[in-house]
C-alpha cells in the first residue's frame, strides 16, 4: 500500500487486554495520519522492489 501526502492526522484507540469503554482503561491511543491518496498494491511474491523517480516524483514502481 502506498499512500500521498500527508494532510492531517487523528487518532484512533485499539483494545488492550482488559477491554474497557472506548478511550477509557483498557483501550490505548494512537495517532494515524491522514492523506490526500490511497493506492493499494496488488500482492506480489517478490518483496525486492525498485522505485524509480523522475523529477522528485515516483514513476514506476520495478519488482524482479
Amino acid at each position: 500500500m502506498c499512500v500521498g501526502r500527508r494532510v492531517g492526522q487523528g487518532t484512533v484507540y485499539s483494545p488492550t487486554q482488559g477491554g474497557g469503554d472506548r478511550g477509557g482503561p483498557g483501550y490505548q491511543p494512537h495517532v494515524v495520519g491522514h492523506y490526500d491518496q490511497l493506492v493499494v498494491l496488488p500482492a506480489h511474491s517478490s518483496p525486492r522492489v525498485i522505485d524509480v523517480y523522475i523529477d522528485n516524483a515516483r514513476y514506476k514502481r520495478v519488482r524482479w
